[in-house]
């Protein structure tokens, strides 16, 4: 048989095409995804290049970008969209993106609603870094490639009005704008920033920099897309799954089975009705016990309702009621709740009475289940200014600073919570403050001062606190000057009430934010306040080993607290492990229940697991924050502990 000496050069001539770089990249078809919102993702062989948005920048270089309007546009290729700029005007237009040949044809409308001052209102196109090195970009005017590092005094690589821009990028894909007219082009080196680089399609305005926007009057920014290979665009389109062979219906229904294996409710936290054991206390443990039974603890398992899930039908409320029972849970939050609860009443202290009766029959259902609840008695109900006797108009939005200093305020709040306690719930016969049910409140939600340490700089009250309490800790004014180092400002003394409230209170350097009481705190090297970090993390563990402490009963091991060390630091903090043990409910088994012993042991082979975690979590936060020195490297280590001869980390903590 004769061999065909082509056949190899043919296969070599395939493997060569194949397998050149860049090759098949410069030859594919270029794929635009537009959506909704104005965003194209540009994209080649299955690999995204980048991705043009429809954005803005103001005069401060705050950015914006476009967002989908609601409605359709007059054909399947036109999206309407809307821009808000951050100092408030808002554009509103439409993008059209349509296949025109080989190509695809783009054109962008936007209308502002009021005169608009900006740098920038343009198409912005970002492309990775990995996909542009190694590539060059090129205009009617100018050419270049992109840098493999970024230079900081050239961050602009082309500024300038252009009749076409063509990016040919990494691996070679190639992609074409050509514009109708010359049009304001950006290629920027965004590194500084991201990890791109951008190009910017300018839309011209007004003024001799285009930065002026006139209200009312339409601006259009028209080009087309094109590739070496071909452009193949697709449009975003709502996805409808209709029930056939493939897709079949599946119908979810939130009704659990009463008896059935999701049927939580036997779990023992439900008592109903909730208060049939009076009030809840805590114990001299700081463990939730009823008052008629003192000498059991009890626990809490809930859920949190915010806004308008707190009104609903009676029958929703039933309903849901039901199924929290079902679900194992025994307490709720009520969260949010008043903004609706005031909702069209002329005070914020007076209620809606449709929303009031909705809320009282959400509890009542609860209570019925024996669902414990808890709120707050301020979250973010809107208060006018003028209930407060502020100046100005609007609502008060600083009403948790205020509540503590400002009379108003306090009694605002004073009178939305009578108003609230002592209304009587309709379908229990008692007020919520006579409610047991109603087991905890919190007076005012987030009030944590250090939250708002900057707005009590403004508050009037707030600054004439301060000083009443600098005038009354330090007498006079050469005092305080002198505990403050000499830092008090000429002319500033508490007794007239001008010395500025200071806005850090996490600085230990300025003598004027030193702790009220004892010593100066010593500014401690990093290593001491690393292990002083660790150790305030500290807590969860000891509470564990106490209960384990109890458990010495006859056949039970005992734990050995001294144990409990790393290199002469006892092992205290908080550990997931240790949580997800369950020592909390560890409780002495009877010795004639042999099955249950089993289940005991298997609890402290769990447990030893997870002290033995606890204790390798807590040496790797040692060893991250520095307070622990890092042992060297053993090379014989994986050999020692394959064959069984030691442990990176041993301890004992069952004999």
């Amino acid at each position: 048989m004769r061999k065909n000496p082509t056949l190899p050069l043919v296969f070599a001539s395939l493997l060569l095409g194949l397998y050149a770089p860049g090759a098949s990249a410069a030859d594919d078809a270029l794929e635009l995804f537009a959506g909704t919102d104005g965003r194209t993702q540009v994209q080649t062989g299955g690999r995204t290049l980048g991705a043009l948005d429809v954005a803005c920048f103001d005069k401060a270089w705050r950015g914006a970008g476009a967002l989908a309007e609601k409605g359709d546009g007059p054909d399947e290729q036109t999206h309407l969209i809307r821009m808000r700029t951050p100092f408030g005007a808002v554009f509103k237009g439409s993008i059209r993106m349509a296949a025109e040949g080989e190509a695809a044809a783009a054109s962008l409308k936007l209308t502002p609603d009021k005169p608009a001052e900006l740098n920038s209102l343009h198409i912005a196109g970002e492309f990775p870094v990995a996909n542009c090195l190694g590539g060059s970009w090129k205009t009617d005017s100018a050419e270049g490639a992109f840098p493999e590092n970024l230079d900081p005094d050239k961050i602009h690589l082309f500024g300038n009005k252009a009749k076409f821009l063509e990016l040919t990028l990494a691996g070679g894909a190639n992609v074409r704008f050509e514009f109708p007219q010359p049009t304001s082009v950006l290629i920027q080196d965004n590194r500084k920033w991201s990890r791109d680089f951008v190009i910017r399609l300018i839309l011209a305005g007004e003024g001799d920099n285009g930065q002026t926007y006139q209200a009312g009057k339409e601006y259009e920014l028209a080009f087309r897309i094109a590739s070496r290979g071909g452009v193949k665009l697709t449009h975003d389109k709502p996805l409808v799954l209709v029930a056939n062979e493939e897709w079949k219906p599946l119908k979810t229904d939130l009704r659990i089975e009463p008896g059935s294996a999701l049927d939580f409710s036997e779990l023992g936290f439900l008592d109903a009705p909730a208060g049939k054991h009076g009030w809840i206390q805590t114990n001299a443990q700081g463990q939730f016990v009823f008052e008629k039974r003192p000498d059991k603890p009890v626990r809490f398992y809930g859920v949190n309702f915010c806004f308008s899930a707190n009104y609903m039908t009676h029958e929703q409320s039933d309903e849901l009621a039901e199924r929290l029972a079902r679900l194992g849970y025994n307490a709720i939050r009520i969260h949010h709740y008043e903004g609706e609860l005031c909702q069209g009443q002329p005070l914020s202290t007076t209620f809606n009475p449709e929303k009031l009766d909705q809320l009282d029959y959400l509890l009542a259902a609860c209570f019925k289940r024996g669902i414990y609840a808890t709120t707050d008695l301020y979250v973010s109900r809107p208060i006018k200014k003028s209930e407060l006797g502020l100046p100005g108009d609007g609502n008060e939005g600083r009403f948790k600073e205020l509540a503590h200093i400002h009379g108003g305020a306090f009694a605002n709040w004073k009178l939305f919570s009578k108003n609230l306690l002592e209304h009587v719930n309709p379908y229990t016969r008692r007020s919520w403050a006579e409610e047991p049910g109603l087991a905890w409140i919190c007076m005012l939600n987030e009030d944590n001062l250090a939250n708002h340490i900057n707005t009590l700089l403004e508050i009037p009250e707030w600054v004439r606190a301060w000083n009443a309490w600098l005038a009354a800790r330090y007498e006079t004014r050469e005092k305080l000057n002198a505990a403050w180092e000499g830092k008090l400002k000429d002319g500033q003394d508490p007794a007239q009430g001008n010395v500025e409230m200071l806005g850090n209170i996490h600085s230990r350097g300025d003598p004027r934010q030193k702790r009220s009481r004892g010593p100066p705190r010593r500014i401690q090297p990093p290593q001491l306040r690393a292990h002083e970090a660790v150790r305030a993390r500290r807590a969860g563990l000891q509470g564990a080993v106490d209960r384990l402490q109890r458990l010495d009963q006859p056949g039970r091991r005992r734990v050995d607290a001294r144990a409990l060390r790393l290199r002469g630091r006892p092992l205290l903090h908080r550990s997931p492990a240790v949580h997800r043990a369950g020592l909390a409910t560890a409780q002495p088994l009877p010795e004639h229940q042999p099955h249950r012993r089993r289940g005991a042991r298997r609890s402290r082979q769990r447990l030893r697991a997870a002290l033995r975690q606890a204790v390798h979590d807590h040496r790797v936060q040692l060893l991250r924050t520095g307070a622990l020195p890092r042992r060297r490297r053993d090379p014989h280590r994986r050999a020692r502990r394959a064959a069984g001869l030691g442990r990176a980390l041993a301890l004992r903590v069952l004999a």
